[in-house]
Order: structure tokens, then C-alpha cells, then sequence
């Protein structure tokens, strides 16, 4: 197997981190989506005004774990880009020990999601779209032997224990079924269940594929 060089590896890190900054929404604008997507998302309604905004993300923070939990991978994100040493660190390692939450340096969340409840692992430089949610005991994340993570669209749902590994795009509103292996491309607006995952339903044409017979 190929071995990277020290070199190699910083300049990757790089490209990585002018990726980032380019990529990634601003932080009050990623928080306010996400806190009307947990509003949502918890059949809760929303005041209107001035001060409506931060009582909901102090409110959400009190009374959801996985509210809190994207709130500090946000800031620990804002922190990175703003090159602060050692605190993003240990925002890290609490989000892991209190909230179950691993989360890489690298990934770019589009504004607006929703974790339920938390228990997530992000590995690699992973994308995930806007007004995504995230079900529990979620796995995203690289395949041995390359750097190429998966980049979700906006508002893909993905299951309870499912899995999305390696350099696969899922497109726009497509739905992960609860414990499916995801390692190749999932269509726009299709929903995809099993070991590895395919495809049972085509939303975009109301169509479910007949099963294969051996």
C-alpha cells in the first residue's frame, strides 16, 4: 500500500482547510436554521421577534442533548476557522464523552439539521447538505485506503444505524432505511434499505422496483 509523506499529508490538510472556510455556512445563520429545524422536527412551535431566536437556542440547549451537541460542533467549527488552539479540542472531547457525538475536524454541515437523538460518528472530510437529519447510532465515513468520504444532499433522511462509507453521493431528498449499508450512489428522491443498500422506491416517479429473484 502506498504511504503518504509527511509533506503529503500537510498539503492535503491544507487544500482541506481552503475548503472548509469556503464551504461551510456562517455560524449564526447554520444555528438559527438548525434551531428551526429542531422546532420542526420536535413538533414544537416557534416565537416570532427579536429575542425568539436566542430563547430557542438556549431553551433547545437546556432540554435536547443533540441540540446541544451540534451547537458545540458549530462553534468548535467557527472556532478552527478562526485557527484557535486547544479549545475546539476540548469541545471535541466533550461532545464525545456527554453526547456520543464524534465528529471530524473536516466535515462541512449545511445548515438546518436535525439529530434526533444524537449518538453519531462523522469520519473524514464528509458533506451533508442542508435540512438533513440524522437518526441515531449513525455511521459516515471512509473506507480503508482512501480519503474520499461521502457527500449527502439537502434533506436526505438517513435511518437509525445506518451506515454511509466511502467516496458514494446520495442525492436530494433521498431516504437511508434504518440499518442499511450504503457503499455505492443513491439517486435523488429514492429510498434505499438493506445489506447493501438498493433501491425499493423511486419517489420522483412513484415507482418501487420489483424484487430480484436469484
Amino acid at each position: 500500500m502506498e504511504r503518504w509523506t509527511e509533506d503529503e499529508r500537510k498539503q492535503v490538510r491544507r487544500e482541506l482547510r481552503r475548503r472548509l472556510r469556503a464551504s461551510r455556512p456562517p455560524l449564526g445563520k447554520a444555528v438559527r436554521e438548525d434551531v428551526r429545524a429542531f422546532i420542526a422536527g420536535r413538533f414544537e412551535t416557534g416565537g416570532q421577534g427579536r429575542l425568539a431566536a436566542p430563547f430557542h437556542v438556549l431553551r433547545l440547549a437546556w432540554k435536547s442533548d443533540a441540540f446541544l451537541g451540534v451547537l458545540l460542533y458549530r462553534v468548535r467549527a467557527w472556532l478552527q476557522g478562526a485557527s484557535v488552539p486547544i479549545l475546539p479540542t476540548l469541545i471535541h472531547r466533550i461532545c464525545v464523552a456527554f453526547f456520543d457525538m464524534s465528529i471530524d475536524d473536516y466535515l462541512v454541515l449545511g445548515e438546518g439539521v436535525y439529530v434526533p437523538h444524537g449518538y453519531l460518528v462523522i469520519d473524514g472530510p464528509v458533506t451533508i447538505g442542508r435540512w438533513c437529519v440524522l437518526c441515531p447510532w449513525v455511521s459516515i465515513g471512509l473506507t480503508p485506503g482512501t480519503l474520499e468520504a461521502p457527500e449527502l444532499g439537502d434533506g436526505v433522511f438517513v435511518g437509525t444505524g445506518a451506515k454511509i462509507l466511502g467516496p458514494v453521493k446520495i442525492g436530494d431528498g433521498a431516504i437511508i432505511g434504518a440499518g442499511s449499508v450504503v457503499l455505492k450512489d443513491v439517486p435523488a428522491h429514492t429510498t434505499v434499505a438493506g445489506v447493501p443498500a438498493r433501491v425499493i422506491r423511486d419517489q420522483s416517479h412513484g415507482v418501487e422496483p420489483r424484487s430480484e429473484t436469484p
